[in-house]
């Protein structure tokens, strides 16, 4: 799997670009957290509405969509909230996805991702 995530432009709205398959790792935590979100919250998320998580979820199941299959590369702007929950779902991802069945099989690729967004300086 090629993994690559990467830091544009910082801000508010904060430009990143990535690779579809780490927009896919986003959007199956994203489904497990939104699915689970009574046990996920109370590890990940801080003060955020089941409903404002569905939100995001869903913004990222779009831009699944409208990514172009010959795409090596996605690009996205989020804002701050946007970008410290997928901050947040990727750390979840790193932290527990060896402990879900849907998620294990990527969680190698995930802490790697997650590893190359700790390298960027907030």
């Amino acid at each position: 799997m090629k993994n690559m995530f990467k830091v544009v432009a910082q801000g508010d709205p904060t430009h990143v670009e990535m690779s579809p398959d780490v927009l896919d790792m986003a959007a199956q935590i994203s489904t497990y957290i939104d699915n689970n979100f009574i046990e996920s919250d109370f590890f990940t998320l801080g003060n955020v509405r089941h409903e404002d998580f569905s939100k995001f979820r869903s913004s990222i199941e779009e831009a699944q969509i409208d990514a172009s299959d010959e795409s090596d590369t996605v690009s996205l702007s989020l804002d701050k909230e946007q970008y410290r929950l997928f901050d947040a779902v990727m750390w979840y991802g790193s932290n527990f996805g060896d402990d879900i069945a849907e998620l294990e099989p990527l969680h190698d690729d995930i802490c790697d991702v997650r590893e190359e967004m700790n390298l960027i300086v907030e």
